[in-house]
């Protein structure tokens, strides 16, 4: 807990440290806060995740599938969002809670974000070896789940303005949301560039 701490309180502090400057001198707007979020999340998605993947899949020693330290850590987040779906549909029936509010509280608690929070959490506690664990959890566990089963309850429990509109969203968009995302993308090539580079 103690390395956790060390690593992220500088940061938290740093960022509070500038927002508060910022606010009170009246040098940051929102719009240039939005603007440099924006600009942040796009580094991150098309250069830094992609990077990370490609360098850590790479560093991997031979492995296989069927060892239980690659399929655990990838099974987990399926099965934690599967339980989670199980237990709130019940406790929403029990409840009488709305279809959003059922929907909403599933893919809340069903889901976390094991990529931005995660990696960085897992380098803090176990150190620089866990990152390769860590990626194939986020991208082949949680992203998956994510724009797979999370989108598919998104669909189903939004409210519907007519009969007419499908409970479940195309089956095509189980492909293509993975395939337009570029760490999943990274890691694809990675693993078939494996020995290659």
């Amino acid at each position: 807990m103690q390395t956790v701490l060390t690593t992220l309180m500088p940061y938290l502090l740093g960022g509070m440290l500038l927002a508060q400057a910022g606010a009170r001198t009246g040098v940051v707007s929102d719009e240039s806060i939005r603007k440099a979020a924006r600009l942040l999340n796009r580094w991150v998605i098309w250069i830094a995740m992609p990077t990370l993947v490609m360098v850590k899949i790479h560093s991997l020693p031979d492995f296989s599938f069927r060892d239980p330290q690659v399929w655990l850590p990838v099974a987990q987040p399926w099965l934690h969002f599967v339980i989670v779906f199980i237990g709130l549909r019940a406790l929403a029936r029990a409840r009488s809670w709305s279809r959003p509010l059922a929907g909403a509280m599933i893919l809340t608690v069903g889901l976390g974000n094991t990529s931005f929070v995660g990696i960085p959490l897992l380098n803090a506690i176990l150190g620089p070896t866990a990152i390769p664990t860590a990626i194939l959890l986020d991208q082949w566990g949680s992203f998956l789940v994510l724009t797979t089963l999370g989108m598919t309850v998104a669909h189903a429990f939004s409210p519907r303005p007519s009969t007419r509109t499908p409970l479940l969203p195309p089956a095509i968009d189980w492909i293509r949301r993975p395939l337009s995302f570029p760490p999943f993308l990274a890691l694809i090539v990675a693993f078939a560039s494996r020995g290659k580079i």
